[in-house]
């Protein structure tokens, strides 16, 4: 990006940005006056990858970049900064928009970047490692074939009474009670070291108290959700389940579409563009569903990209008795691949 390189946003939003070699400490202070140091930044790094923001002092949130990764051997120096003063006329709430606005025009354009939030490839486009509190590091890799699940399995919490309950009201429903191995299925091809990011990056409850239901006598018997969106939902009316499969096209697939029944279409979600959504109205239909390589491709390419922006606030929702049921069901499913 070349010095006073104008980037368009939508229909009426232009950032000209002023760009400084990025192995000079002081080289932002001398392109932004005291008065114009509010804006967005972004930093290209010298493995190729980038990072958008916004701040309030650009220059000092180089400086405090530079502070805090000084140490750090796997973090790439910046090779070039950017810079696009915005008026203080502006508010954050506007402000914010227009850094998301920025994301979405560095991703469109080619940029790599490594952010974590509003964008479509959170983490850039190579395989990213969580670094847990105990010092784990569970591999998130976009490619569904290099998932793997090879570290010792989450610690969960004692199960409360009320979701003992709900436990045993799952496992003693008949039209429910017999999906455990087909969630675990779903678990297993779908969500990347899901044993050991159990109750943390994804969760799964068991009649959770307060749901959305599509029929009057409906419940939710189940959800699994990756990071902040629900990607699979099962409902019973005791004797019956449906259900819905949120799912994303990877980027290598030129069909808008892995299959074509119960398709339910782009759903609009905050938390995640481009999300589709497919219903089943039984389990043959939620078994069919699982045995379509594409449509698992799919459900990987959203649940990865969930997993990836953070972790998961609903966890506190996890049942851990119906966690540690799935969860053995996926292994031995993982395991026979």
């Amino acid at each position: 990006m070349p010095e006073s390189k104008e980037m368009k946003l939508g229909t009426s939003i232009h950032l000209t940005f002023r760009s400084i070699d990025g192995s000079i400490p002081s080289a932002a202070s001398l392109v932004l006056p005291a008065d114009e140091r509010r804006g967005i930044y972004l930093y290209e790094f010298t493995d190729g990858t980038a990072y958008v923001g916004r701040s309030g002092d650009m220059a000092r949130r180089l400086s405090d970049h530079r502070h805090d990764y000084r140490h750090d051997p796997h973090q790439p120096d910046i090779r070039q900064a950017h810079f696009a003063p915005v008026s203080n006329d502006v508010s954050d709430a506007q402000l914010d928009e227009i850094e998301t606005e920025a994301i979405h025009w560095a991703e469109s354009h080619g940029f790599d970047l490594v952010n974590k939030l509003k964008v479509d490839r959170p983490g850039g486009l190579s395989d990213v490692e969580v670094i847990l509190d105990d010092g784990a590091s569970p591999l998130l890799p976009w490619d569904r074939s290099k998932r793997t699940d090879m570290l010792e399995p989450a610690k969960l919490p004692t199960p409360t009474r009320s979701q003992e309950q709900r436990y045993h009201r799952f496992v003693s429903t008949s039209a429910v009670s017999s999906l455990t191995d087909d969630i675990g299925r779903y678990v297993a091809e779908t969500i990347p070291e899901f044993a050991r990011l159990a109750g943390t990056r994804w969760s799964i409850t068991a009649f959770p108290p307060r749901t959305r239901k599509p029929y009057d006598d409906a419940a939710c018997a189940t959800c699994v959700t990756c990071g902040t969106l629900e990607t699979l939902v099962i409902w019973t009316n005791g004797t019956d389940i449906y259900g819905r499969i949120n799912c994303k096209r990877p980027e290598g697939d030129k069909k808008f579409k892995p299959f074509y029944p119960f398709l339910l279409g782009h759903q609009g979600y905050t938390a995640a563009k481009g999300v589709v959504s497919y219903t089943f109205r039984n389990k043959s239909a939620f078994e069919r569903m699982l045995n379509n390589k594409r449509l698992l491709d799919w459900c990987y390419r959203l649940n990865v990209e969930m997993m990836r922006k953070g972790t998961n606030p609903q966890a506190r929702w996890t049942n851990p008795s119906l966690t540690i049921d799935v969860m053995d069901a996926a292994t031995k499913r993982y395991n026979t691949q």
